[in-house]
């Protein structure tokens, strides 16, 4: 009997509640939606890499920031660059970068073929680790040598400092309920 009391009665508030005429708001199920800009930029790197022997760099880059309140959190870069030294003679460093920016943590990894335009030249591998933001970066690197022919006037340890200077920026705004 008590069961039968205990059914009937949940039974009867189900039944009431099925026949409420009273709309729910769907927008309360939502997940809920935040704002991201994506922005590709397109300009000049400037930079200056030290230890034995003092680099200037000079490159084209294209970078994409990824933003989801005032400050980037994430952005990727590419970097088309030239080292340039005159200490004891002229040499250049033609190099391809990737780098990452997440927060203020910034991991690249670097290829440079430095040549003094006779028959020296120095393949290296560098991966490198720093801090900075989306325009601006300092890190430290150690270059691999890949392959070596007569010239020894590259750093081994390099102190590098960056600047990008943005030309041109294509910006998006999604919302998270587009993803």
């Amino acid at each position: 009997m008590k069961h039968l009391l205990l059914f009937s009665t949940a039974f009867f508030c189900l039944n009431i509640f099925a026949q409420s005429d009273t709309e729910v708001d769907s927008t309360a199920f939502e997940k809920p939606k935040f704002k991201i800009d994506y922005t590709k930029v397109y300009g000049i790197s400037l930079g200056a890499n030290y230890a034995e022997y003092l680099f200037a760099e000079v490159g084209f880059y294209k970078s994409h920031v990824f933003k989801t309140g005032k400050y980037p959190q994430f952005s990727a870069l590419a970097n088309y660059a030239c080292e340039i030294s005159m200490a004891d003679k002229l040499v250049l460093g033609p190099k391809i970068q990737t780098r990452l920016h997440i927060g203020y943590f910034c991991p690249s990894i670097t290829t440079v073929l430095y040549t003094d335009l006779q028959k020296g030249y120095a393949l290296k591998f560098r991966p490198e680790i720093g801090f900075g933001m989306w325009f601006f970066d300092v890190s430290y690197g150690y270059n691999f040598n890949i392959a070596k022919s007569g010239l020894d006037q590259y750093n081994r340890h390099v102190l590098s400092l960056h600047t990008y200077l943005g030309l041109k920026k294509v910006k998006k705004t999604k919302y998270s309920s587009e993803f």
